[in-house]
């Protein structure tokens, strides 16, 4: 698919117009490049890659490949044929890369947008149901805490509480500390 796209590209090109063909173990990207930008980007995966913030099941690369559409790519007369992913998967493939890089990337909004734009209404729901079929979170790892944290803890709780009964005192007078602390002992 890689030399196919390439090839294709590169007899179209013209002036101030280049490729840059990034290639990896899970995807490659074809990037057409006009005037130093990048003007049409092919993402290719090889495997359905990993992430952290959202997991995937393996069988949904499966169904992307069988529920994949055709599509002509041409610049005047000529053409190449491509297989790409469904609305539905493309919608899915979008919000998964959105959710896992959004924090670190937020140009990756222009994903949400896309898939506003992409998805008619009435295949919303079934969109979703696929999503939620293919995909789940990650469990949070908990770790016990150190002495230290525990420490620390402890200092800025009781450093509160004491800000706390220094303002009852202020406001209210001892009594009202006393009679504070003994309904918190009677409870």
């Amino acid at each position: 698919m890689i030399n196919i796209i390439t090839s294709f590209l590169s007899n179209s090109l013209v002036h101030k117009q280049s490729i840059e063909v990034k290639d990896s173990i899970e995807k490659a990207h074809i990037d057409l490049i006009v005037e130093e930008q990048i003007n049409i980007r092919f993402d290719i995966y090889k495997r359905m890659p990993k992430y952290r913030e959202i997991l995937i099941k393996d069988s949904f690369y499966t169904s992307v490949i069988e529920s994949s559409v055709h599509r002509k790519i041409s610049q005047n007369s000529d053409g190449v044929i491509i297989k790409v992913p469904s609305k539905v998967d493309d919608f899915i493939l979008r919000y998964v890369e959105y959710h896992e890089f959004y924090a670190h990337r937020p140009d990756k909004l222009k994903h949400i947008e896309y898939i506003k734009e992409i998805i008619p209404s009435e295949e919303h729901r079934f969109a979703f149901d696929k999503l939620h079929h293919y995909t789940s979170f990650p469990k949070p790892q908990y770790r016990e805490k150190t002495r230290r944290e525990k420490w620390n803890e402890k200092i800025v709780y009781y450093s509160e509480l004491l800000e706390k009964v220094k303002h009852l005192y202020k406001t209210g007078g001892l009594r009202t500390v006393v009679n504070k602390v003994k309904n918190k002992l009677v409870c």
